[in-house]
């Protein structure tokens, strides 16, 4: 234990052993009088920090106090930090409304639950920089943590986060973070952290950051209650199939984006996603054929599965062969993005049937025939993009029942089609 300033009372000493033995990688920066722990410390044992007269939430309100210091919000970088390190009740700090996006959060309407226990920590946008310091594992009954769009930067503190057992919603997307995934490995699950990670996990973001890893490394089965999961744009590769993405059977917005994956989604992944709302693959380096059975996936909205050389990250994707006529049932689907891929065979004019479908992009692939009359019955089509495939034969006159509903785009340029364009 590090050793007490001799000024300190005796209530301070027993602050600070309680402190090191409740998180061990606290005691070394106990000891720095420039770390965020010991300011925390100093703050905790003066009028404000009500150590004495809370004994019982010391430890919350230490974590509390290291993360602010951690993250500039003794330096005036915090947009909003009404409450925090005053003697008032850490439950009435301030903290965001729930989002409204938020699929699988608890909603909670304080930071608090009814026994005082932090549940829901949401400062998203916020101006928090620095690191997320270890001491936030110390909110063992957190339920959410949303630190996102944020400017954090340093690696994640993975195995004091996976020891919030009761963790239902993690979002630090869109900051500078490195390093590795709060995931477990196959050692972490196997090992002291067995069937305590995680169980209760429904949204995982982790998008827009400079996470690196490898995904084989991760146990990913363990993650098997998740709902949302988004790795986008990170350093993140692996080769596929990967053990353990057919275990996440309950997804429902999966986005995979910008990455350097190889090889191919089986159908055995596929069929583990069929209630998928939403699948973004794109420049994720990935391929294979779109299953027979697509048409099961009846809640699916919007799917992603092109490339573009455009995006600042991600391999090319390789998706080849024909697109399923059981593609026709999905009559929720939104979006449609294929392009830069191998789909072939005859231009797929059942999917014409699909009124509600938006965007249909489907350029630089292997497309042949032309394009239906049918076309007209796409009354939602907004963007129709078929560049650089193999089309031939007439535009058909009825595209210009198209152009005084939503259509705004029509590109089909780079194909031997003929005639004006009808209007």
């Amino acid at each position: 234990m590090p050793s007490a300033a001799p000024s300190f009372s005796t209530e301070a000493v027993e602050v600070l052993q309680a402190l090191t033995e409740a998180s061990p990688l606290s005691e070394e920066a106990l000891e720095d009088p420039d770390s965020p722990q010991y300011k925390a410390y100093l703050w905790l044992i003066g009028p404000a920090g009500q150590a004495k007269e809370n004994p019982s939430r010391t430890l919350q309100r230490f974590a509390l106090a290291t993360l602010f210091y951690s993250t500039g919000g003794d330096e005036g970088f915090w947009t909003r930090s009404d409450g925090w390190l005053t003697a008032a009740d850490e439950c009435t700090w301030f903290r965001q409304p729930p989002s409204e996006n938020s699929l699988g959060g608890i909603a909670f309407e304080e930071l608090c639950d009814n026994s005082f226990n932090v549940r829901a920590l949401l400062l998203r946008q916020n101006g928090l920089r620095g690191r997320i310091p270890p001491e936030i594992g110390l909110l063992e009954s957190m339920r959410e943590l949303d630190l996102s769009e944020n400017s954090l930067t340093g690696t994640i503190p993975r195995l004091e986060l996976m020891r919030v057992t009761f963790l239902n919603l993690l979002d630090l997307s869109s900051n500078s973070l490195e390093g590795a995934l709060p995931i477990p490995t196959s050692e972490d699950y196997f090992g002291e952290l067995q069937s305590q990670s995680y169980n209760s996990l429904f949204e995982l973001r982790l998008n827009d950051n400079n996470l690196n890893a490898t995904l084989t490394d991760y146990h990913i089965a363990s993650l098997s209650s998740l709902s949302w999961l988004d790795l986008s744009r990170n350093s993140i590769n692996g080769e596929w199939p990967i053990d353990g993405m057919d275990q996440l059977s309950s997804l429902q917005e999966l986005s995979l984006a910008e990455l350097f994956f190889s090889g191919s989604i089986d159908d055995t992944i596929w069929a583990a996603w069929k209630n998928l709302e939403s699948l973004n693959l794109q420049n994720s380096g990935l391929g294979g054929t779109i299953p027979d059975f697509i048409d099961e996936f009846s809640n699916l909205r919007t799917l992603d599965i092109s490339y573009s050389s455009r995006r600042r990250k991600g391999n090319p994707n390789d998706f080849f062969g024909t697109i399923p006529e059981s593609f026709a049932t999905l009559d929720n689907l939104r979006g449609f993005w294929f392009q830069a891929n191998r789909i072939n065979g005859s231009f797929p004019e059942f999917l014409m049937d699909l009124t509600n479908l938006q965007f249909l992009i489907g350029t630089d692939n292997e497309l042949s025939s032309t394009i239906p009359p049918s076309i007209a019955n796409m009354t939602s089509l907004k963007n129709f993009e078929f560049q650089g495939n193999s089309l031939s034969g007439r535009l058909p006159t009825e595209i210009g029942l198209l152009s005084d509903g939503e259509l705004r785009e029509f590109k089909v340029g780079r194909n031997q089609l003929t005639g004006p364009f009808p209007t």
